[in-house]
């Protein structure tokens, strides 16, 4: 397995080739983490409630590409989540994130049919 270059714009050296191949590596090595972190379960109304690092979400806002999820302590706390829109939630990837709350992470269970339970 070795590097491979598209030939870039004019301009472009090898070594500017060789740090933005860099780059794209690590922020998709990042963004496979963060999927990896984040969980989709839903509660017993059927809402969907995304868990990432502990903390839970609600879908705040869906589009057709994206979703907004806001942290589940209401407006209080500005974490949000931006994730694809995908029919499958294991497949949704993490576009952006703020993940600054101001309060510790909800105690929550799932139960034994797959729902998220408040505790």
């Amino acid at each position: 397995m070795g590097i491979h270059f598209t030939k870039g714009p004019p301009g472009i050296s090898k070594l500017s080739e060789f740090i933005i191949h860099v780059l794209r590596f690590f922020v998709l090595k990042d963004i496979k983490e963060k999927a990896s972190q984040m969980q989709f379960c839903q509660k017993s109304n059927g809402k969907e409630i995304a868990m990432y690092n502990g903390y839970t979400f609600y879908c705040h806002k869906q589009f057709w590409k994206t979703t907004i999820w806001s942290c589940t302590v209401g407006s209080s706390c500005k974490a949000r989540l931006i994730t694809t829109n995908e029919v499958n939630g294991q497949a949704r990837v993490i576009k952006d994130a703020k993940t600054d709350h101001n309060h510790l992470r909800p105690a929550y269970m799932i139960d034994n049919k797959g729902y998220y339970v408040r505790l």
